[in-house]
C-alpha cells in the first residue's frame, strides 16, 4: 500500500473536533479513484446538501469540490515521486479519465505539470542526495 500523503488539506484541525467532517474526509481518502459528489458527502455527514456546502466551506476555509481536487492532486503528486508509472496511469489512479483535465488541475493546485513536478523532484533528490554524499567525505 503507496504511503500516505501528509496533505494540509487532510490534516486541517477541524477535522480533529468535527466527527461529522472526520467521516467525510475518511471517505474521501478512502475513495482515491472517484470524485464524491456533494450529495454523498453531506449524506455522510448527515447534514442536508444545500447546508454541507456552508457548513464544509465555513469550518475548512475552501469549497469541498475545491478541497476534493487539492486532496487527489496531492496524492497524485506522491505517486508521481514514488513510482515510474506513466502520468496517464497515474492520473487514472486518483481518479482523472482525462489526461488534459488532469494536468490543467494539476497545473491549478501545484503550479507545474505533472511531467515537470516530477522531473523536479527527481532533481531535488539527486542534489539533496549530492549534498548528504558531499558532506560524507
Amino acid at each position: 500500500m503507496p504511503e500516505r500523503l501528509h496533505d494540509p488539506f487532510l490534516e486541517l484541525p477541524i477535522f480533529n473536533v468535527e466527527s461529522r467532517l472526520r467521516r467525510v474526509r475518511n471517505h474521501v481518502r478512502d475513495s482515491p479513484k472517484r470524485r464524491v459528489p456533494g450529495a454523498e458527502a453531506a449524506a455522510i455527514a448527515c447534514l442536508h446538501v444545500s447546508y454541507f456546502s456552508g457548513f464544509f466551506r465555513s469550518c475548512t476555509g475552501v469549497t469541498f469540490r475545491r478541497w476534493q481536487e487539492h486532496v487527489r492532486i496531492g496524492s497524485a503528486a506522491l505517486l508521481l515521486t514514488q513510482s515510474a508509472a506513466p502520468v496517464r496511469v497515474v492520473a487514472e489512479r486518483v481518479g482523472y479519465h482525462d489526461s488534459r483535465t488532469f494536468q490543467r488541475a494539476f497545473l491549478r493546485v501545484i503550479g507545474c505539470t505533472p511531467i515537470s513536478y516530477r522531473s523536479l523532484r527527481r532533481q531535488a533528490l539527486l542534489d539533496a542526495s549530492f549534498a548528504i554524499t558531499k558532506k560524507c567525505r
